[in-house]
């Protein structure tokens, strides 16, 4: 993504990425989570790129409850 654009988003974001997600998704997830003011970053544990949604539901829950 061009990371100028990225740089101008307003609305409150959250970022997620499986620990075990190819090394290339990881890059661009830290990247956008770095670029993105006040974005919010989430590594889940043992989890890859197709992450599960018991896994995933406690995060979203807690980012949409802010």
């Amino acid at each position: 993504p061009p990371w100028e654009r990225v740089a101008r988003v307003t609305v409150p974001t959250q970022i997620v990425v499986g620990e075990k997600s190819p090394a290339g998704i990881q890059v661009v997830a830290n990247r956008l989570a770095k670029a993105i003011p006040g974005a919010a970053f989430v590594q889940l544990a043992g989890q890859n790129h197709m992450v599960g949604a018991k896994a995933l539901l406690p995060v979203l829950s807690h980012f949409l409850k802010q």
